[in-house]
């Protein structure tokens, strides 16, 4: 039976764990398989243990049941530990099946909201496994710091021992949303996830506040770069492209942008498509406020090249589960390649990189040289790629 109290966040139900269900907890650990954890298999009786040790409440211990909307069973829970000391840690478990489903991206952000305005928490930590890459790469694209990295820390089953990484968060980041350098860690390491169909339901959320906000001055909402390809891995980075009829109608939209705390960044040296950058992911503003994912935002004049090759792309790869998955293959051992470089550099590189691949595909389609000249310009001369 759920709990009550239960708080809605993006699609999840978050409910905290009630003494009176020690069973129910026992028996939906003991039915997991947790590769990360020191015990994978826990016993029922194992984990009723744990939990008379007060692991799971109390004052020191606090943790939530999630939920998705119509499920009876929870797909998660989350535990909050050593909430008496200055700063806490968690311990997420996601069960087996719901796994890599974008579910962890969400938990995470109502975790960080809930820590830094329900209690008085200005940091939290976030111990794993070197060899738990979901995990890593689920922190560094959320903006958590790595600060440690210890050898041989993390005891198994076996007896053996596995390296151990510690991520932070201040709530001083949180707030600003940028990472503080450490010695040892960078801000903003390139990453490439596997597809998440969050990406889609974001999308689609924001396309009901563009259309809603701009009205008549806008043609269409597209969405377009890597996470627009269903099965693609792509940078956790939505591409946006706003299509407008002409210089009149970009004019009349910038205003409704800028009280959705968009700001206007002018053309970036692509002809016909406008970027518009934001403070913080609460932007676009809604009520009740909403962290958004990371955004490129255009408004594009119809028909102009750039908008038009944007989806010239993004159809091929999804016509084509060949050329998405050689795709995704060329992006990730990019990114194994720069992995040791920083993010500017790395970026780069990255962008340089994909060019002959993008260019390719759209000459299959029918872009001319001139166009393709172009695209090789944008991407080889600046970090801001023309595609995701």
């Amino acid at each position: 039976m759920k709990p009550q109290q239960t708080e809605e966040f993006n699609g999840l139900l978050f409910t905290p764990y009630e003494a009176g269900q020690a069973e129910d907890l026992a028996g939906w650990i003991a039915g997991g398989h947790w590769p990360y954890h020191g015990s994978v298999t826990p016993s029922f009786e194992k984990v009723l243990g744990w939990i008379a040790d007060g692991n799971y409440d109390g004052e020191d211990n606090r943790t939530f049941w999630i939920y998705r909307e119509g499920d009876v069973e929870a797909v998660a829970i989350i535990c909050l530990h050593e909430m008496t000391d200055l700063t806490p840690v968690f311990d997420l478990r996601i069960r087996e099946d719901c796994r890599k489903r974008g579910l962890g991206r969400i938990i995470l952000s109502w975790l960080l909201r809930y820590l830094f305005t329900v209690t008085d928490k200005h940091r939290i930590e976030a111990h794993t496994r070197r060899d738990n890459i979901p995990m890593q790469r689920l922190l560094e694209s959320g903006g958590w710091v790595k600060e440690a990295h210890y050898r041989k820390a993390w005891p198994d089953e076996s007896g053996g021992f596995h390296d151990a990484l510690t991520f932070a968060m201040l709530k001083d980041d949180w707030e600003r949303l940028e990472s503080t350098e450490t010695a040892g860690g960078r801000r903003g390491e390139l990453v490439v996830l596997n597809y998440q169909p969050d990406w889609a339901i974001q999308f689609a959320a924001l396309k009901l506040i563009f259309e809603e906000a701009l009205g008549e001055s806008l043609l269409g909402v597209e969405h377009v770069g890597s996470t627009s390809v269903p099965g693609l891995a792509a940078k956790p980075v939505l591409d946006i492209d706003l299509v407008v009829a002409g210089m009149a109608e970009l004019e009349a939209v910038r205003a409704p942008l800028a009280r959705l705390g968009y700001h206007f960044r002018g053309d970036l040296g692509i002809p016909g498509r406008y970027a518009f950058g934001r403070r913080d992911d609460e932007v676009p503003r809604c009520n009740p406020p909403c962290r958004w994912m990371k955004q490129n935002l255009y408004v594009c004049l119809d028909g102009v090249s750039a908008l038009k090759n944007h989806i010239l792309f993004r159809d091929a790869l999804r016509r084509c589960d060949g050329l998405r998955d050689a795709y995704g293959a060329l992006k990730r051992r990019l990114v194994r390649r720069y992995a040791g470089l920083d993010y500017e550099r790395g970026i780069d590189l990255y962008c340089r990189d994909k060019t002959g691949f993008i260019t390719a595909v759209l000459a299959s389609v029918g872009v001319d040289d001139a166009e393709l000249d172009q695209i090789v310009t944008v991407n080889t001369g600046s970090r801001f790629g023309n595609y995701s």
